[in-house]
């Protein structure tokens, strides 16, 4: 008899590594044979009440969260039924944001963790691009004021087909511009785990292609990365760290407006 699936709860308090742990379990048996659920998704949308009363609640609470709906996903998965995981932190947060008078930005990231072609993420990002716009109308969220902060569409780190940035600029921008509303005043890319040169040249290429948004980065890791390592934690280093920050920060607001070549990369003591 074949054994059904397997649920596995990863707990703890925040900085604890549960995204790590989960991420290690994906990695060892792979994107096709297993389902994350973060509890996150899960948080009520008390519309009911004020502003200023939502404000005052404790979202780290269980009662703000809708564990019930959860478990029934849950139960759904484990019965080889397909659930459909609300979007809160996407819709709701935005709606709440403009409510505030704070301009949200939605970040629907598709990991490059696994081993899929491009032409797999071009269809992934499609689908939850079209999700999360769907969930932003029915929130009634303008998107004259909201940021779009996606991914590129790009190869998984471990396809043997990896593609070049013109390649990875054309699908991109093609599936932004079947896929991301006109209305949208601005995209600034995430960086998902590119190498800060990989990032700084993909970037450059999309907006060689060009759209009817700017295009620009909101990078971590390939904007600190080289940063961090140069400083060290040592208050000796920091002017070296500034300098290496302030290059990359450079590099990439040139590839935002499509005029950076690699010959521009200058060695910056680390």
């Amino acid at each position: 008899m074949a054994a059904g699936p397997v649920v596995i709860g990863v707990a703890g308090g925040s900085g604890s590594g549960k995204t790590t742990v989960v991420r290690r379990i994906v990695e060892s048996l792979g994107n096709d044979q297993v389902t994350v659920l973060e509890h996150d998704r899960y948080y009520r949308y008390r519309s009911d009440l004020r502003l200023e009363e939502r404000a005052a609640l404790n979202y780290d609470h269980p009662d703000s969260l809708e564990t019930d709906l959860m478990v029934r996903h849950i139960e759904q998965l484990r019965a080889g039924q397909a659930v459909e995981v609300p979007l809160y932190d996407f819709a709701r947060y935005a709606r709440l944001c403009q409510e505030a008078g704070i301009v949200p930005i939605v970040e629907p990231e598709v990991l490059m963790d696994a081993d899929n072609t491009i032409e797999r993420c071009y269809d992934v990002t499609a689908r939850t691009l079209h999700t999360m716009f769907g969930e932003l109308a029915r929130q009634k969220v303008d998107l004259h004021g909201t940021i779009l902060k996606p991914n590129m569409v790009i190869a998984g780190k471990g396809c043997p087909e990896q593609t070049s940035a013109e390649r990875i600029a054309e699908l991109t921008v093609r599936c932004f511009l079947n896929h991301v509303p006109a209305a949208i005043p601005g995209i600034v890319f995430l960086s998902g785990g590119q190498s800060e040169l990989e990032a700084t040249e993909n970037l450059n290429a999309v907006n060689k292609v060009g759209g009817p948004w700017p295009l620009s980065f909101s990078y971590g890791r390939a904007l600190q990365a080289s940063a961090l390592k140069a400083w060290a934690g040592g208050a000796a280093n920091a002017e070296a760290a500034q300098a290496v920050f302030a290059h990359r920060s450079r590099m990439n607001a040139l590839a935002a407006a499509g005029e950076w070549n690699v010959d521009l990369e200058q060695a910056v003591a680390a």
